[in-house]
């Protein structure tokens, strides 16, 4: 039948031959009714068959452009992929890197800590040798006024010190010791008097702030009498001179005991 099926035409001329042979031959209205209607069902058969088959065809068609989509997307997804994987590797890389800078800074940090430990040492030492120095200058200052101290406080206000002045300890009030540069007892008259005082390099008014506080701590260790209070320096600034003079200290400085 062709892909065009049984058409109008055929049917006719099929009836008509039909006709035609059941006059030259000797059939019963049955078999004809019979054979038209099997060949009916033939042409409906064969329609259906082709609307199947165009049905069939349609879904063919979908199912492709269904798989081209799929091939697309497929397409895409393993670009997404590469793009993916080289993402990945560039950041492994880039971790590698930051490790690499992490361990270098790691290093940096532990010298930098050594150099730290080594300067920290170097300055501990150093202010252990200022401070041995700042003890000799102190202690050559001190010594100087212990010899020349009594000459002084004699000629100046008549005070007559029983002997050289000493570097001592005099327990404070809350029962510590405390360093005393310059310690001495002595007379003016009959009126005993206590000589007490504090050297200094450079004679500041924080260094007189401090030492009034230490004489205040340290009362009740200091004799009944007279206090008389010295401060030895080899420079300080006049305003702080004076400012020892109204706190009632008598400031000598190193070339006085020349």
């Amino acid at each position: 039948m062709g892909e065009q099926g049984i058409t109008a035409e055929m049917y006719k001329a099929i009836i008509a031959v039909v006709d035609e042979r059941v006059k030259e031959i000797k059939v019963t209205r049955e078999d004809f009714d019979s054979l038209r209607s099997v060949v009916q069902q033939l042409a409906e058969a064969q329609r259906r068959t082709e609307q199947r088959v165009e049905e069939l065809a349609q879904a063919q068609k979908r199912t492709e452009q269904r798989l081209e989509e799929l091939a697309q997307a497929q397409k895409r997804t393993e670009e997404r992929l590469t793009r993916l994987e080289m993402a990945v590797a560039e950041l492994a890389e880039a971790q590698k890197r930051t490790e690499q800078r992490v361990e270098e800074l790691a290093q940096a940090q532990k010298r930098t800590e050594q150099e730290l430990a080594s300067l920290a040492k170097t300055v501990k030492d150093l202010q252990k040798e200022v401070g041995g120095m700042s003890d000799t200058i102190g202690y050559t200052l001190e010594n100087a006024a212990y010899k020349a101290l009594p000459l002084l406080l004699r000629e100046e206000y008549s005070i007559e010190l029983e002997n050289k002045p000493v570097r001592t300890y005099l327990k404070n009030s809350m029962g510590k010791e405390e360093e005393v540069n310059v310690y001495g007892l002595g007379k003016r008259g009959k009126e005993k008097v206590i000589v007490i005082g504090e050297s200094k390099s450079r004679l500041s008014r924080n260094h007189v702030d401090k030492f009034l506080r230490k004489l205040n701590r340290l009362k009740p260790s200091i004799p009944e009498g007279e206090k008389f209070l010295v401060m030895i320096t080899h420079q300080s600034k006049p305003d702080v001179v004076e400012y020892a003079k109204e706190n009632g200290i008598r400031v000598y400085f190193s070339y006085d005991f020349d």
